[in-house]
């Protein structure tokens, strides 16, 4: 019995090895089996193995791919576009407070309680609620760029739409290498600036309200230090938290930090009239800004782990930036 087992699990092992090296269209259906509309991908980026196997009764292909180091696993999954808004509605349903409410009132199917287990293990590590459907089209830019070591030379700089006045090549260099991939390889749109458009949060806010992309948060505060953070949405005046556990907040000081979600809370933003916050919990914030771009607070805060951004709690703000990938 073990013997067959081992046979079977090595044969299994090979079969993964050929599906890892293989192009993308190697992925798709056979041209017979192809609907007349071309699939769409799901991504799970998984931050730690799970520990159920999944080789017996194995009906999909999971293609697992590390990139480069440090880069979290990834799962690829073709999806017939017929079935995505059925699959966005079960993650929407199974972790509303980081997906939405959209499709709440949808149906569940019914699971066994070994599956619901093994759903529950899978959803219970924050990293793993890193998902996303992309079209054909981005997968093959995705892999185009490849994996990103964080030693990019200055030829494989993101394009800038205009001269940054706070980041220097170099920083540019170590933010663009930790941004999510399905934003690497985009130009970077200069979307608002206090030296260009004045110090005002609600300017700030007008200046996003047609944009449809992340975005990223520079500050320098009155001593010169560089900080800021990573929206997965444009910010807007919200009655709740929005965002997802792609947000990160940065700092340089002088090389970077990245402080990524600790699954804690889902405190990603909240806009404000007089006000930008991003991260909480306990009372502690991890960023706040106040409506004239003036003043901030940043404390150590649960949504983060982060430390303190700047050398004050309570710093003045000298100018800010936002970009945007377009």
């Amino acid at each position: 019995m073990d013997r067959h087992r081992e046979s079977y699990e090595a044969e299994m092992k090979s079969w993964l090895l050929q599906r890892m090296q293989a192009p993308i269209e190697d992925m798709l259906f056979s041209s017979e089996e192809r609907s007349k509309n071309p699939p769409m991908f799901l991504c799970f980026k998984v931050g730690k193995p799970m520990r159920k196997s999944f080789t017996s009764g194995l009906t999909s292909s999971p293609i697992h791919t590390f990139g480069g180091r440090g880069k979290q696993p990834e799962y690829w999954f073709a999806v017939p576009q017929e079935r995505v808004d059925h699959l966005y509605s079960f993650f929407v349903q199974w972790s509303p407070d980081v997906y939405g409410k959209e499709a709440r009132e949808q149906g569940f199917v019914v699971v066994e309680k070994d599956e619901l287990d093994m759903i529950d293990n899978f959803f219970g590590d924050p990293a793993s609620c890193s998902w996303e459907i992309i079209t054909i089209d981005e997968a093959k830019r995705r892999q185009s760029f490849g994996s990103c070591d964080c030693d990019l030379s200055a030829e494989a700089l993101p394009m800038l739409s205009d001269t940054s006045d706070l980041l220097q090549d170099t920083d540019i260099e170590k933010l663009s290498c930790r941004l999510p991939a399905r934003v690497q390889g985009y130009p970077w749109r200069l979307a608002y600036s206090t030296v260009k458009h004045g110090t005002s949060l609600k300017t700030l806010y007008r200046s996003l309200v047609d944009v449809d992309s992340p975005v990223l948060l520079v500050i320098k505060d009155a001593d010169n230090r560089i900080f800021g953070a990573f929206s997965t949405h444009p910010f807007r005046v919200s009655e709740h938290f929005y965002g997802t556990g792609e947000t990160f907040l940065y700092s340089f000081c002088p090389e970077i930090k990245v402080y990524r979600w600790t699954g804690e809370n889902s405190y990603f933003v909240k806009g404000n009239t007089d006000s930008l916050q991003m991260g909480g919990g306990g009372g502690q914030l991890g960023l706040w800004l106040d409506a004239e771009l003036y003043r901030g607070t940043t404390t150590k805060c649960a949504t983060f782990n982060n430390q303190p951004l700047s050398s004050q709690q309570d710093f003045n703000i000298h100018s800010v930036e936002v970009w945007t990938f377009e």
